[in-house]
């Protein structure tokens, strides 16, 4: 089975692949497999299953026999996302960026007024690549925001009284049957007065807003904006609405001067995908580039796989018959071929965090380990060898460190996203291991409002920092595993499995500070990486991009993705 966890409204929805695909079975049923993603493809690989035969009653054999172990590869294919934009004015083409159009207010249509609020509409409803593939086309094929970025160019002798904000559709709603009643929603781009006041910037000014910027227009520039910044408020609030809708940039002089400005042009680009997205499985065990199969992995489960660019490289886990390896390989997703390469110090910087079972998931903070299962050459007198403690290792020093965490066992602690989970919650997921992790960064959470008859009557609350600080931050999403626990046992798959998903809120390591101290760290040891090396004459970094046989250590590969 195939299902998808929507970590917006916490809902699980399952995909029935065979809609679309009517003569393409997907892979076996399996546990313990390895999955990367590679340009928006899901990649697994190998796994294993547990099988009883039935007699003729249809019930279960118990008899000692052998997991299937495979070693197959197979890639989920997800419907690709497009690219659109809307401009002002009408003459902006993607072909020329705002950035580099010459453009003067020669009429004063756009001067940014002291008194009031200068607003400049794009239509969505009459741009004609948008009104024929967004909504209107039928439930299958109409397109919904995945995410919005706003570029702005404007001239102002004194920047810092400027206020920028956008109105479009909005906040989405958690019921299918409400739909926003207007484009009126706000959300905060710019405004010098969150500043402490560094005197004024004049000149011509071009912004790039987008959530995933690091860079915050307040702790930057005492000359003219010229960048990629994070916004004021959450573009993200605009996910999973359409883009035929009007949208709006709002433009204010907040201070009564002689001086004032003018707005030269404006876009916001969509990237836009089908609100219902279609999912293809494709088996990539027999593929015919050169020399595939010639070096492919025995099969194997449990083990680590790494994504990098086109690369998906697997590393280790059990074989067959249970034996432990410690071997490396890289599968070229252009070529389709694998090639093995010589691991360097893998097992000493994973082996001290990794015990068995446990989840990595590799951020932009580290390589994040969750739970595990720690082997006791005796039976304890106290059944302890269930871990759900977390810890990161830094891909600079190679060091692992315990991340402490708050207590969530108090009242309006942490709680686990749904309410059908475990018994006997509390304030942190019970010990466990063989669960599944995965990194979301910030910029990558929204949230969906529940819909009330507040909402016809309440007024419009708009998106700024002020907003959402401390809400949404760069979070680890856990869901289920195994903690040992006995019960029915049919056919081997149910005593002590566990559904329930978790969110881990890195939020103290998400403030603006603490994130741009992580950003330089980042920045100051990847750099020298890309260099030439005096001794070997290649790149530090290129040894695990090698051909057959070649080098990687552990911190060179973890680098490149990190």
């Amino acid at each position: 089975e195939l299902w998808s966890f929507d970590i917006s409204t916490y809902q699980w929805v399952y995909l029935n692949t065979s809609k679309w695909q009517m003569d393409q079975l997907p892979p076996p049923a399996r546990e313990q497999h390895s999955t990367a993603v590679v340009h928006r493809d899901l990649y697994v690989y190998g796994g294993k299953t547990r099988v009883f035969e039935t007699d003729s009653n249809g019930d279960p054999v118990f008899t000692h026999h052998s997991d299937i172990v495979h070693g197959d590869l197979w890639k989920l294919s997800v419907e690709r996302a497009r690219q659109y934009v809307l401009s002002y004015p009408n003459t902006t083409t993607t072909d020329t960026p705002i950035r580099s159009l010459v453009i003067q207010d020669t009429d004063g249509n756009n001067t940014i007024p002291q008194d009031s609020r200068l607003m400049v509409k794009i239509s969505g409803y009459t741009n004609q690549s948008v009104s024929m593939h967004s909504d209107g086309v039928n439930p299958r094929e109409g397109l919904c925001i995945d995410k919005a970025v706003v570029r702005v160019k404007l001239s102002h002798p004194c920047i810092n009284q400027v206020k920028v904000s956008i109105l479009g559709p909005g906040p989405i709603s958690g019921s299918p049957n409400y739909f926003p009643l207007s484009d009126e929603h706000e959300v905060l781009l710019f405004s010098k007065l969150l500043t402490n006041g560094t005197g004024c910037a004049g000149g011509v000014h071009y912004f790039e807003f987008d959530d995933a910027s690091t860079l915050l227009p307040e702790a930057c520039c005492t000359d003219a904006f010229n960048d990629t910044y994070q916004p004021q408020g959450q573009l993200a609030e605009f996910v999973g609405t359409s883009m035929s809708a009007d949208w709006t940039l709002v433009l204010q002089d907040v201070k009564e001067d002689n001086i004032q400005g003018s707005l030269l042009a404006w876009e916001i680009e969509f990237t836009a995908s089908p609100c219902v997205e279609r999912y293809e499985w494709t088996n990539l065990t027999h593929t015919t580039g050169t020399g595939a199969g010639a070096e492919s992995p025995v099969p194997r489960y449990a083990a680590h796989a790494v994504a990098h660019q086109d690369s998906l490289f697997i590393y280790g886990g059990r074989d067959a018959d249970d034996n432990v390896l410690s071997d490396l390989y890289r599968y070229d997703t252009v070529t389709e071929t694998w090639t093995a390469l010589t691991p360097v110090n893998f097992d000493i910087a994973l082996s001290p965090g990794s015990s068995v079972g446990a989840n990595f998931a590799l951020t932009s903070w580290g390589l994040i380990r969750y739970g595990g299962y720690y082997r006791q050459p005796t039976i304890p007198e106290e059944y302890g060898n269930y871990d759900n403690s977390v810890a990161v290792q830094d891909p600079v020093t190679l060091r692992w460190r315990k991340i402490e965490l708050a207590d969530g066992s108090a009242a309006g602690g942490a709680v686990p996203l749904t309410r059908d989970s475990t018994f006997g919650r509390r304030g942190k997921p019970s010990e466990r291991y063989l669960g599944a992790t995965v990194f979301i960064p910030s910029h990558s959470l929204h949230w969906d409002t529940k819909y009330t008859h507040r909402n016809l009557y309440d007024d419009i609350i708009p998106s700024s920092r002020t907003n959402y600080q401390g809400s949404i931050a760069d979070s680890l999403l856990m869901i289920g595993g195994f903690d040992g626990s006995t019960g029915s046992v049919f056919d081997g798959s149910s005593g002590g499995y566990l559904i329930d998903p978790w969110m881990l809120r890195l939020a103290n390591w998400s403030t603006p500070g603490t994130r741009d101290v992580q950003q330089q760290y980042l920045e100051r040891h990847c750099a020298w990486r890309d260099r030439i090396s005096a001794v070997d004459g290649v790149s530090a970094t290129q040894s695990c991009l090698g051909a057959s046989g070649s080098s990687c250590e552990w911190r060179d590969l973890i680098m490149l993705p990190w």
